[in-house]
């Protein structure tokens, strides 16, 4: 277990990727830095309607988180990108990223050909993954799904059905001969949907990824850029970020990695984070200590 010290804010340093104004929710609309954050709510409105429901409440947390621990002596780093994340790990023992993660789930916005021959590839090829992908399924199902939708309606459909079979049993990737998978439920729709991509990189846009302000990035490249040298403790404050754990820790015991399972809400990781640092200025705690602990008071609060 490293860091078993006090951790002072020093030691920390911080990695933010997040909106933090409403010119950066309208760059973002037009395709520029956390596309695929901001992106997520367009279909509720433009940049202002976005602000007022719930972005402006997160880039203002962003700002008090920032001002905050830059005054206390952290080394924060805004609109972060990969180099910027890996010039942290090369310089503090405690790294902490607030970021979006583009999960596995699959809508028809991920579709980068043809429905059609996506389809037909995956109902009639006999190479491993769209084997795997049909067991279990009814033998018709793709003349099926054809005739319940209109032209218009195809790329929905199946990117709506392709999303359920990633949560399916079995995997779309078989295990090592001798061997067998065993899997949680999320574990197996990140693994299904980067078997997928992996299968196909030209007909989808991959899922899996870690939004930083240069875009998209894979766990092996976020774990590539830790030093083989660093021990300490990273904190990934992004949804899903147990997807990242092994790429980060890389079986290292002087690694510890804080993460989660499931989807978190940004605002009420901020207000956490900002509380943390606060603490560590004033008491000689460490901050795994203090983040899981705080963590924990919060939830049975809520």
């Amino acid at each position: 277990m490293a860091e078993q010290g006090p951790t002072p804010p020093h030691l920390c340093g911080l990695a933010v990727a997040l909106p933090s104004d409403l010119s950066a929710i309208e760059r973002a609309l037009a395709g520029g830095p956390f596309a695929d954050y901001v992106g997520r709510g367009a279909i509720r409105g433009g940049a202002s309607v976005l602000w007022a429901e719930g972005f402006g409440a997160v880039a203002n947390a962003v700002c008090t988180l920032v001002d905050g621990a830059s005054r206390l002596g952290v080394m924060v780093q805004q609109d972060a990108t990969l180099e910027d994340l890996g010039r942290l790990f090369a310089n503090r023992s405690v790294v902490t990223l607030v970021a979006h993660w583009r999960g596995p789930q699959l809508t028809k916005q991920d579709l980068l050909t043809d429905p059609n021959v996506i389809g037909g590839r995956l109902a009639e090829e006999q190479s491993a993954l769209p084997i795997l992908f049909r067991t279990g399924l009814a033998s018709d199902w793709w003349e099926s799904l054809k005739k319940a939708s209109t032209d218009a309606a195809l790329p929905s459909r199946l990117a709506e059905f392709l999303d359920r079979r990633l949560s399916q049993l079995p995997p779309l990737k078989s295990p090592p001969p001798g061997t067998s998978w065993h899997m949680d439920l999320i574990t197996l729709r990140h693994e299904n949907r980067a078997a997928l991509d992996e299968w196909w990189p030209q007909a989808f846009k991959p899922g899996n990824r870690v939004e930083l302000a240069d875009g998209l990035h894979p766990p092996e490249v976020m774990g590539a850029i830790v030093p083989d040298s660093w021990m300490g403790i990273a904190d990934l404050s992004n949804c899903q970020s147990a997807q990242l754990v092994s790429a980060i820790k890389q079986h290292r015991c002087d690694r510890v990695v804080i993460a989660n399972q499931y989807e978190t809400k940004p605002l009420r990781r901020l207000t956490l984070l900002t509380v943390i640092y606060d603490l560590l200025s004033k008491s000689a705690i460490n901050y795994a200590d203090a983040r899981i602990a705080l963590a924990a008071k919060m939830r049975v609060a809520l």
